[in-house]
């Protein structure tokens, strides 16, 4: 079944595409650790975090419902939870962030690891497509610029696989995408890190209150 915001919001899609117009989602600044309300700092390596929960602030930035929880009598569908991090190095050495390894742990334990933007367009994509179909809206041009302009906002946003942190750089960022697992606030996003000299694996730990930020 379409979820029904997913359906409304294509609407504002289809209406700049059928005007000329490119789909953009909102801009994210990629702030530095220190300006963020959920931070925390290991021997010179500072991270950064946000997560987004709220449905309509997630929605202005990626053009879509993206957050979203729907119940029926026996089933209960949740979307994804985008989280923004950012990085400074100030540790000596350069350090790869290790996607692989980095969980997103819930207040009741539930873990959560990142998923690529692929995964995250692939859940989406359908919703795009019938929307526009539901809206008797048919051509194929149409529904492949739609599919086209989300797939590459999502995947500009997207930290990274293996994002390197240069010794005494101004750092980087972007999102992080974790599938709602329905876990309890606050959240514990657990980042992982490789020293690029040794190979040693360090995890750097920063509480999420979305409640706070």
């Amino acid at each position: 079944m379409q979820h029904p915001t997913v359906a409304f919001s294509v609407l504002s899609l289809l209406a700049a595409l059928t005007t000329g117009c490119v789909y953009s989602g909102e801009q994210v600044a990629i702030e530095s650790p220190g300006a963020m309300s959920s931070r925390s700092s290991v021997d010179g390596i500072a991270v950064g975090a946000r997560a987004y929960v709220d449905p309509d602030e997630a929605e202005d930035v990626f053009g879509l419902p993206v957050v979203f929880e729907s119940r029926t009598a026996t089933t209960v569908r949740r979307g994804y939870l985008p989280v923004l991090v950012s990085f400074t190095n100030d540790s000596g050495d350069g350090l790869i962030v290790d996607k692989e390894h980095t969980r997103l742990i819930s207040a009741d334990g539930k873990r959560a690891k990142p998923r690529s933007w692929l995964r995250m367009h692939e859940a989406f994509a359908p919703s795009v497509a019938g929307a526009f179909v539901a809206f008797g809206v048919v051509g194929a041009a149409v529904q492949d610029d739609a599919n086209e302009s989300l797939a590459e906002d999502w995947r500009r946003k997207e930290l990274p696989d293996q994002a390197f942190l240069y010794p005494n750089s101004e750092g980087t960022g972007g999102f992080l995408y974790f599938k709602d697992k329905g876990g309890l606030t606050p959240y514990t996003l657990r980042v992982a890190f490789r020293r690029a000299s040794t190979g040693e694996r360090l995890t750097i730990d920063v509480n999420i209150d979305p409640e706070r930020s």
